[in-house]
């Protein structure tokens, strides 16, 4: 990344508040080789507010250090052994399924910030088949939403099967 770019980007208010990012769709290949090394990429250029977390979220079950282990082969290509470590610090693990997503999540994500402006931000990242994406929005919309910051939404998948039908 450019440093200029990064530069602006740390003098950015959101840099200093706490940032969730939820990566629905965890557990597949599209998040193990793309999304979360892209995640990497951006903790390597120190672009991620200190406090921020990253939850993988799928309906595979398994422990925070099943997804770390699953992860770090796709990662150490990019970065040293402790940078790994820290960045997969960062990352946790929850399973459940994408059209009832538990309250019990907001709350989790929440309680792991400490900011003294209270502000969380939150970014939902659907690394889903299409026929997912409705029940899935809809779960985060009533369930997920923090009320004190920004949400985003990030659809990674391409609408259609080819050209044509997009």
């Amino acid at each position: 990344m450019e440093a200029a770019i990064v530069s602006e980007v740390r003098d950015e208010a959101w840099s200093k508040e706490s940032l969730t990012v939820v990566i629905f769709g965890a557990s597949g290949d599209l998040a193990k080789k793309k999304t979360f090394p892209a995640l990497l990429d951006l903790y390597i250029e120190n672009v991620f507010p200190p406090s921020t977390v990253i939850c993988g979220y799928a309906r595979s079950k398994m422990t925070n250090e099943e997804l770390r282990d699953q992860l770090r082969p796709f990662l150490i290509k990019k970065a040293s052994d402790s940078t790994v470590d820290d960045f997969l610090a960062k990352c946790i693990y929850r399973s459940g399924p994408y059209d009832d997503i538990s309250t019990e999540l907001t709350k989790e994500l929440s309680g792991k910030h400490i900011s003294s402006e209270n502000v969380e931000n939150r970014v939902f990242y659907l690394a889903l088949p299409p026929e997912a994406f409705l029940s899935t929005s809809s779960s985060i919309k009533k369930t997920l939403l923090s009320g004190s910051g920004y949400n985003r939404l990030i659809v990674e998948k391409p609408f259609g099967h080819d050209l044509e039908s997009c």
